[in-house]
């Protein structure tokens, strides 16, 4: 998986043939507090493609420097067309 700005991508291994294991995002982060984050990704790629368009929440609350406690919900909706 790479991250950029504001979007990410993942592949799978060289040879993978699962379609969903390659797929790519948005998402932004908010610091809401001194420990605590919001990450919100919205899969696009292979999943519109599918017909769904996968949106994910994830709270994020930091035990320390690199370890987190997290919850997450995740909203599916049918691909609009345009």
């Amino acid at each position: 998986m790479t991250w950029g700005e504001a979007t990410w991508a993942q592949t799978g291994t060289s040879d993978d043939t699962n379609a969903d294991d390659y797929c790519a995002g948005t998402y932004t982060y908010s610091q809401t507090g001194p420990t605590t984050a919001v990450l919100s990704n919205m899969d696009i790629g292979m999943m519109s493609w599918l017909g769904i368009t996968n949106f994910t929440t994830v709270h994020l609350t930091f035990t320390n420097a690199t370890t987190a406690d997290c919850t997450w919900t995740e909203i599916m909706y049918p691909s609009q067309e345009h």
